[in-house]
């Protein structure tokens, strides 16, 4: 059983995604809140045709620089793709084809006094789950919002209240022959 955590107080928390539909369009969308859990910014971005990485990376791209708009000192940055964290965190992503995102992304986070970024499960990540498969509802571009829409009423509470959710784990199942 896993829920949203708060960060510490004097931290924000961005949480990030990205998402592809069954056409190929991708988007992002993450939200930045208090210590208390309070919204304070999100985002959908509706990116066009791609590949999920790809969204990810936006989507990172995207928040970090919503944060620096808002002058933010200590941000604690969680997304659900590994393979995101994994590249902002390697060494050697010259000739990786997100390179000059990822470069972009180690950028925008060296504005913080202090910045961590982890990765975290999806059942964790709700409401950026929701607002990057919500994006591709949207024109191409930016959708920044001061407030949430009413239909993350429900997620974000439970956010705040605590709710835990079960792990969803995919497993294989093996025939006996």
């Amino acid at each position: 059983m896993i829920g949203w955590k708060k960060p510490n107080r004097g931290h924000f928390k961005l949480n990030v995604d990205g998402s592809k539909n069954d056409k190929g369009q991708i988007g992002a969308g993450g939200v930045i809140r208090n210590n208390e859990g309070v919204w304070c910014k999100g985002f959908m971005q509706h990116i066009g045709y791609g590949e999920v990485l790809q969204a990810e990376a936006w989507g990172l791209v995207t928040g970090l620089q919503i944060a620096v708009d808002m002058q933010i000192k200590h941000l604690d940055v969680e997304s659900d793709s590994a393979i995101l964290i994994n590249l902002i965190q390697s060494k050697d992503i010259d000739l990786h084809p997100l390179g000059t995102l990822i470069l972009n992304c180690r950028s925008l986070m060296n504005h913080f006094e202090s910045c961590s970024i982890k990765h975290i499960h999806r059942e964790r990540n709700m409401v950026a789950d929701i607002l990057a498969k919500h994006s591709l509802d949207n024109e191409l571009g930016v959708c920044r919002m001061d407030t949430n829409p009413p239909f993350m009423n429900q997620v974000l509470m439970d956010d705040i209240d605590g709710l835990v959710r079960p792990r969803m784990v995919v497993t294989a199942s093996v025939e006996q022959w």
